[in-house]
């Protein structure tokens, strides 16, 4: 249903901050797949999401673990479609626009080339979800 085609990392320590750390050690990462099955429906590529081996990573350092059990902060099994809801374009942008100021100013190359990344990305959305937050009990270690 899904194949997964690259990642591409956009690390903002990569960035002139005007204060040392500005950038938080935050990091933007996006994983790119590849739609296959034309007529499936948005929740079963969720599903097809969730249950691909690249969505098994922590991102700590170790990258994918094709046997793994986490997702970011979370227990796998804690991921499911109802998990996810929909989101308009206009409001995730703003949403990470505010998360990339959060701390510091971000310089302007860093913004040109999130712009960037994200006009990819929206810009051929049909639909978009994100990931409620599941709380700590979904939290691993």
């Amino acid at each position: 249903m899904i194949e997964y085609e690259y990642d591409k990392f956009v690390n903002f320590r990569h960035f002139a901050w005007e204060r040392p750390h500005g950038h938080a050690f935050r990091w933007v990462l996006e994983k790119r797949f590849e739609l296959v099955d034309a007529d499936a429906t948005d929740w079963q590529v969720v599903r097809a999401l969730i249950d691909h081996e690249h969505f098994r990573d922590a991102y700590a350092g170790g990258g994918v673990e094709p046997e793994g059990q986490r997702h970011g902060p979370y227990l796998l099994k804690s991921i499911t479609v109802e998990a996810y809801e929909a989101v308009n374009k206009n409001a995730v942008i703003e949403e990470l626009a505010s998360w990339t100021r959060r701390f510091a100013p971000a310089p302007p190359p860093l913004l040109d080339a999130l712009a960037v990344l994200f006009d990819e990305v929206f810009g051929k959305a049909t639909s978009l979800y994100r990931l409620k937050d599941l709380g700590r009990g979904a939290f691993h270690d």
